[in-house]
């Protein structure tokens, strides 16, 4: 350049192209198959003159619109979405000699396959998406038309989680509505936005109400995700569970509240992940037998630390099936069975620091006939006031120390060849 200045100017001349670039994600589709198409109902049927493409993975898209460019193929351009599994969830037949063409997903559709016949290689190519990390949502000023950003924020949580924002920060200030929907997404952190505080006190533990109006079965719903972190939310009057996370690895929960639920507070099935802080109470409904604030099924690994539950119609907590953790602190009381029902059912919990009361038992452990009896460790915990036992072995072999009983109708109970082992004196 022949001046400092037209050397800036050519730079940023050139910026806009250069992010474009960046922005947009291009893939290859590769080799397909000759003599094959798909047909409506997803299955490949025989044609001399077509070609498919395998699965091709658009699950790190940041809107459900993509754009196709460079698709050359004979007559209308056609293609097929499946979901996580690669389950076939429906034909999209574009029917355009055009190109380049646009596609509308749903959140579940994963993975989509090209199919007829081409004359080169496919592109597929995601169109006017920014890659923007951090987005904000305003429930009283947003707009779902806004971009999110941090003074046009968007007015549902689930806009920015079908936007594929990574960080979300909420508006403490007014009430959702809308239940929080996460399918197949990972790294995503939900949590309070204090921005309209600023003239006022920020109040204690300011949560993320979700007011589900007893029209919606859970407030919080997150299916084969991983590394998720939920903080500060609050969810109550759902038809069925206050937080329901199913198939998923790495989740953590901070300061997460559940109450008001006709079912389970936490309902966690094949789960690894940890739970700090978190409250679950007024669950149930006097019409059900079970429902726990914290009902742990299936396999996974959690750690519950300083959570709280009370006036559940079961369990305060309860661990089942092949699942394995730790409780560590926290209170459980008001509880029709058990303030702590772990280890149960093949489990295997250890619990500690823990402080249950005013239920029927302080803990309670079953076995049915089939499950294999485990060691677990209960240790250093208060037990008191609870209308049976303090501790009630079903079936399990509790290895137990330093635990204080008091006031409870019996102090320990034992059922079904389980067993207390007490290596140093309970008092």
């Amino acid at each position: 350049y022949d001046t400092a200045g037209n050397a800036v100017r050519g730079q940023i001349s050139e910026l806009k192209s250069d992010l474009a670039n960046l922005y947009d994600i291009n893939i290859n589709i590769g080799e397909m198959t000759s003599g094959k198409y798909l047909a409506a109902n997803g299955n490949l049927a025989d044609d001399a003159g077509s070609k498919v493409s395998d699965y091709i993975y658009v699950g790190d898209r940041l809107t459900n619109t993509i754009k196709l460019i460079n698709v050359f193929v004979r007559g209308s351009r056609c293609c097929a979405s499946f979901n996580a599994n690669k389950q076939f969830v429906r034909y999209l037949a574009v029917g355009t000699a055009d190109k380049n063409f646009t596609i509308n997903l749903s959140d579940e559709e994963i993975y989509i396959r090209i199919t007829s016949g081409v004359d080169e290689t496919s592109i597929v190519k995601y169109s006017n998406v920014i890659k923007r990390e951090n987005a904000y949502v305003d429930g009283e000023n947003g707009l779902d038309t806004n971009d999110g950003s941090m003074y046009n924020p968007y007015k549902t949580i689930q806009k920015a989680i079908d936007n594929g924002h990574k960080n979300i920060y909420v508006s403490t200030t007014t009430e959702y509505t809308d239940r929080v929907y996460l399918y197949n997404k990972n790294g995503i952190t939900i949590q309070p936005w204090f921005y309209r505080t600023y003239d006022t006190t920020v109040p204690n533990n300011p949560t993320i109400k979700i007011n589900c109006g007893n029209t919606i079965n859970s407030g919080v719903i997150a299916n084969m995700c991983s590394d998720i972190t939920l903080i500060g939310i609050e969810t109550y009057n759902t038809t069925e569970y206050g937080f329901n996370i199913v198939n998923c690895e790495d989740v953590k929960c901070h300061g997460c509240v559940a109450h008001d639920t006709f079912m389970d507070g936490f309902r966690l099935v094949n789960v690894d992940g940890v739970f700090e802080n978190c409250v679950a109470y007024n669950i149930g409904d006097a019409s059900l037998e079970h429902a726990d604030g914290f009902n742990i099924h299936g396999y996974g690994n959690t750690v519950f630390k300083n959570c709280v539950a009370h006036d559940c119609i079961d369990d305060g907590i309860s661990h089942h099936d092949a699942c394995t953790g730790v409780i560590d602190g926290g209170e459980y009381y008001n509880c029709g069975k058990g303030g702590v029902s772990s280890p149960t059912h093949g489990s295997k919990v250890n619990v500690y620091n823990v402080r249950s009361h005013h239920n029927a038992y302080g803990l309670y452990t079953a076995l049915a006939d089939g499950e294999t009896q485990k060691d677990s460790i209960v240790a250093n915990n208060l037990f008191h006031d609870n209308t049976n036992a303090g501790i009630l072995a079903n079936g399990y072999n509790l290895i137990s120390f330093n635990n204080v009983l008091r006031n409870n109708t019996n102090a320990t109970q034992t059922m079904s060849s389980g067993s207390i082992i007490a290596y140093e004196s309970n008092q």
